[in-house]
């Protein structure tokens, strides 16, 4: 619930575009055969995505298609992806640690590790807090 309401106009949640852009991915699998119907399936959740006012607008569900249709090119997804995001060039950093993961665990195991990063968040947000009452209020 946002603003005192169920359906916000103005804008969505960043996972309401994640949603649309899953039921991209499935018509994409689903019509593999008919690419017209891909084609339109598309069209109709972009339109979805803009009547909606979903986050990211429509460049987010564009984005999103085309990390799926270059899912198993990292260099192509890499290149695509930096030029898609270069309005907000700071994301394009991801896709440095997104091509250097290799598929394995990392070197950080155990529980320790596993609630240090659970706690880690919701600590270093309320420190963040507590210093801006403190000195920008």
């Amino acid at each position: 619930m946002f603003a005192n309401t169920w359906h916000y106009v103005d804008k969505q949640n960043v996972f309401f575009t994640l949603f649309l852009g899953y039921l991209a991915f499935c018509a994409l699998e689903y019509f593999w055969e008919t690419p017209w119907m891909q084609l339109f399936s598309l069209l109709a959740l972009l339109g979805i995505s803009i009547l909606l006012h979903a986050d990211y607008g429509w460049r987010g569900f564009i984005f999103l298609v085309l990390m799926y249709l270059l899912r198993n090119e990292k260099v192509s997804q890499a290149i695509v992806g930096s030029c898609w995001l270069s309005y907000e060039w700071k994301a394009c950093f991801a896709f440095i640690s997104i091509n250097m993961y290799n598929g394995k665990r990392g070197f950080i195991r155990g529980k320790a590790a596993k609630y240090f990063f659970y706690l880690f968040y919701p600590v270093h947000i309320t420190i963040l807090v507590i210093i801006r009452n403190l000195f920008f209020l």
